[in-house]
Protein backbone atom coordinates (compact mmCIF):
# COMPACT_ATOMS: atom_id res chain seq x y z
CA UNK A 1 0.00 0.00 0.00
CA UNK A 2 1.36 3.62 -1.12
CA UNK A 3 1.58 5.67 1.71
CA UNK A 4 -1.04 8.49 0.30
CA UNK A 5 -3.06 5.45 0.61
CA UNK A 6 -3.91 5.95 4.70
CA UNK A 7 -4.38 9.21 4.42
CA UNK A 8 -7.22 8.85 1.38
CA UNK A 9 -8.33 6.69 3.40
CA UNK A 10 -8.38 9.29 6.15
CA UNK A 11 -9.93 11.61 4.12
CA UNK A 12 -13.12 8.96 3.76
CA UNK A 13 -11.53 8.28 0.08
CA UNK A 14 -13.17 11.72 -1.62
CA UNK A 15 -10.03 13.58 -1.98
CA UNK A 16 -7.67 12.11 -4.37
CA UNK A 17 -3.70 11.98 -3.01
CA UNK A 18 -0.79 12.90 -5.28
CA UNK A 19 2.84 11.65 -3.58
CA UNK A 20 5.67 13.08 -5.42
CA UNK A 21 9.36 11.77 -4.02
CA UNK A 22 12.78 12.85 -5.14
CA UNK A 23 14.31 9.24 -5.17
CA UNK A 24 12.85 5.61 -5.89
CA UNK A 25 11.50 3.57 -2.73
CA UNK A 26 8.59 1.64 -4.34
CA UNK A 27 8.36 -2.04 -3.68
CA UNK A 28 5.00 -1.81 -6.72
CA UNK A 29 6.43 -0.49 -9.89
CA UNK A 30 3.34 -0.45 -11.34
CA UNK A 31 2.01 2.11 -8.53
CA UNK A 32 4.49 4.75 -9.65
CA UNK A 33 5.55 7.21 -12.73
CA UNK A 34 8.48 8.32 -13.38
CA UNK A 35 8.68 11.93 -14.70
CA UNK A 36 11.52 14.14 -15.71
CA UNK A 37 10.80 18.00 -15.07
CA UNK A 38 12.74 21.20 -17.18
CA UNK A 39 16.12 20.23 -18.15
CA UNK A 40 16.30 17.92 -14.93
CA UNK A 41 18.78 14.44 -15.29
CA UNK A 42 16.90 13.35 -12.28
CA UNK A 43 13.31 11.77 -12.48
CA UNK A 44 10.68 12.73 -9.59
CA UNK A 45 8.30 9.91 -8.56
CA UNK A 46 4.86 10.22 -9.05
CA UNK A 47 2.07 8.05 -7.05
CA UNK A 48 -1.86 8.59 -6.79
CA UNK A 49 -4.88 7.34 -5.09
CA UNK A 50 -8.24 8.75 -5.75
CA UNK A 51 -7.16 10.17 -9.24
CA UNK A 52 -5.49 8.20 -12.42
CA UNK A 53 -2.09 7.88 -12.17
CA UNK A 54 -1.51 9.21 -15.95
CA UNK A 55 -3.56 12.51 -14.97
CA UNK A 56 -1.61 12.59 -11.81
CA UNK A 57 1.62 12.90 -13.38
CA UNK A 58 0.00 15.30 -15.83
CA UNK A 59 -0.28 17.69 -13.36
CA UNK A 60 2.77 17.43 -11.66
CA UNK A 61 4.44 18.20 -14.84
CA UNK A 62 2.14 21.19 -15.78
CA UNK A 63 2.56 22.79 -12.51
CA UNK A 64 4.12 26.53 -12.38
CA UNK A 65 8.07 26.10 -12.15
CA UNK A 66 10.78 25.35 -14.55
CA UNK A 67 12.94 23.15 -12.00
CA UNK A 68 12.57 19.77 -11.17
CA UNK A 69 11.06 20.01 -8.11
CA UNK A 70 7.41 22.77 -8.81
CA UNK A 71 7.33 25.71 -7.15
CA UNK A 72 4.37 25.45 -5.23
CA UNK A 73 6.36 22.25 -3.32
CA UNK A 74 9.25 24.36 -2.93
CA UNK A 75 7.37 26.70 -1.09
CA UNK A 76 5.57 24.18 1.22
CA UNK A 77 8.82 22.25 1.98
CA UNK A 78 10.31 25.72 2.92
CA UNK A 79 6.75 26.70 5.05
CA UNK A 80 6.91 23.30 6.91
CA UNK A 81 10.47 23.58 7.83
CA UNK A 82 10.13 26.85 9.40
CA UNK A 83 7.39 25.60 11.17
CA UNK A 84 8.81 22.92 12.61
CA UNK A 85 11.21 25.10 14.16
Amino acid sequence: MVLGSYLFQALGEKTPVIGIAKSYFFTASNLVKEGYRGTSKKPLYVTAVGIDLDEAHQAIQQMYGEYRIPYLLKLVDSETMKAEG
